[in-house]
């Protein structure tokens, strides 16, 4: 995989290691692909909650409302997306472990940032006005795309290593 990486035109390490995947990816069925293990197991698994809440908010009747979206859901989510990003870092040996610390130690922080965050929407829902609701919710919002960008940066990083294999 290092001869691939250093090549001079740009863009062509990223083709030569997207041809790789295509190729290793033909080996075996579309099913058995890390890539729809991740969507399936992780993102639609963890997306369970925000969407129930559709669900439920798109069949209940006017009398009783119920929100779209809550930031203890976004929170969940950002959760179940840093705790199996931590999972996948430990499911392979990695050539620098400088890189493998730092994914583990930021994830490591969102979880601890977003478990507080969801002490605080707890508090929150017993006493309304103890919290501005808009920073929570960009809180929460904030930690969702971070979470979101961790997860990204460890799957793209499983794909190099599994290409490389």
């Amino acid at each position: 995989m290092a001869k691939y990486m250093k090549s001079k035109a740009p863009g062509k390490a990223e083709r030569n290691f997207r041809k790789i995947l295509i190729m290793k990816n033909k080996e075996r069925g579309w099913w058995e692909s890390y890539n729809v293990k991740w969507w399936s197991y992780i993102v639609i698994l963890g997306l369970m909650p925000i969407m129930l809440r559709l669900i439920i908010a798109t069949i209940v009747t006017r009398d009783y409302s119920i929100d779209w979206f809550t930031a203890s859901d976004l929170v969940a989510f950002s959760l179940v997306l840093n705790i199996s990003s931590m999972n996948g870092m430990n499911d392979f040996s990695w050539r620098s472990e400088v890189n493998k610390t730092l994914l583990y130690i930021t994830s490591l922080v969102f979880i601890i940032v977003c478990t507080l965050l969801y002490a605080v929407i707890l508090v929150a829902e017993g006493s309304p006005y103890s919290f501005k609701t808009f920073a929570i919710n960009t809180y929460s919002i904030i930690s969702l795309v971070g979470s979101i960008s961790i997860g990204f940066a460890v799957y793209r990083k499983i794909l190099i290593l599994k290409a490389g294999s």
